[in-house]
């Protein structure tokens, strides 16, 4: 996924729905992120199976909004990000 993110440059949208575990979700995440441009979307299924969507939420402080929606048992998570910042390499 590394790979993949730095030959795209940037991404709008990024949705976690692959392996539910903490540290994957976390990882996905943090991975993703930078490569995010401002509004774009951080989307994660089955945030209710562990806290990493959480954890990650609180990491960002203001630089993205987050957004949960429960309606499934799942529960879905939204992270828009609102501030530009870039630490991968171009």
């Amino acid at each position: 996924m590394p790979k993949l993110l730095r030959s795209l440059k940037s991404i709008d949208v990024f949705i976690h729905d692959s392996l539910h575990t903490y540290d994957h979700m976390l990882f996905e995440s943090r991975v993703s992120w930078p490569f995010i441009n401002v509004g774009g979307l951080l989307i994660s299924d089955d945030i209710e199976a562990n806290s990493a969507f959480n954890d990650f939420a609180k990491e960002l402080r203001a630089k993205g909004q987050a957004i949960k929606h429960h309606a499934s048992k799942s529960g879905l998570g939204i992270i828009r990000k609102l501030q530009c910042e870039r630490s991968h390499d171009k």
